[in-house]
């Protein structure tokens, strides 16, 4: 039996410890220690969404498959797509499937079970839906405006963990300086979109090199001054 696998994860790990490939390739391996006589012709990965139309590494693969008569083997069914069209799409091709957490089914299977777990997703997101409806109907905060978000936000903002905190911390030095030194010497004269143009005017930069906007001054005012 010749394979090829194929694995697949929607982001980039900026870490680098892409522990997703490890995991899905430890289900591929337990799966083909069963299968006897089984070669390894290709392997394939990419970083893709699972309701991309256009998987480069995932075509790649199948077109391997077909020109070799080979199956191709997944960990997990929705690592082929979350999308039930595009698992029916696949099955129908000439390529045979096999998914290492579902060993024994076959194409015609596998598309019943994307048609299932794709009813159950919409089932949990109209489940969701309505309770989220419910909580709000009863005078609930949700998401940005409950309390618990507003306290987590506060205390992550003066450690410095927040995203906006880190931004603004992060600053050029020589930039905040300047901005120190041109709101001290107009003394509220001069707005901070003046301020912006006068220091994009100067050669000044954000610390991660952009242009300085209004946002960018009253940050660092707001911060510094």
């Amino acid at each position: 039996m010749k394979v090829v696998t194929y694995k697949r994860l929607s982001k980039e790990d900026r870490t680098r410890n892409q522990h997703g490939f490890d995991s899905q390739e430890l289900d591929i391996q337990d799966y083909l220690k069963d299968v006897p006589n089984h070669e390894i012709v290709g392997e394939f990965q990419e970083f893709v969404s699972g309701a991309a139309d256009h998987k480069p590494e995932l075509e790649k693969a199948m077109e391997l498959c077909r020109e070799l008569g080979a199956t191709l083997v997944v960990a997990k069914l929705c690592r082929l797509s979350r999308r039930v069209f595009q698992i029916c799409m696949y099955m129908e091709s000439s390529v045979e499937f096999k998914v290492s957490t579902l060993p024994s089914a076959n194409n015609f299977q596998l598309h019943l079970y994307a048609a299932l777990a794709e009813e159950e997703r919409q089932t949990i997101r109209k489940r969701v839906k309505r309770g989220l409806e419910a909580a709000k109907a009863k005078g609930v905060k949700l998401g940005a405006a409950s309390e618990k978000y507003q306290t987590t936000y506060q205390r992550n903002k003066e450690a410095g963990l927040h995203k906006q905190s880190k931004v603004r911390t992060q600053q050029n030095p020589e930039l905040i300086n300047r901005v120190k030194q041109m709101h001290s010497d107009s003394n509220g004269s001069m707005t901070q979109t003046e301020m912006a143009a006068r220091l994009n005017a100067e050669g000044y930069k954000t610390s991660r090199g952009n242009k300085v906007v209004q946002g960018t001054v009253s940050a660092i005012i707001k911060k510094y001054c």
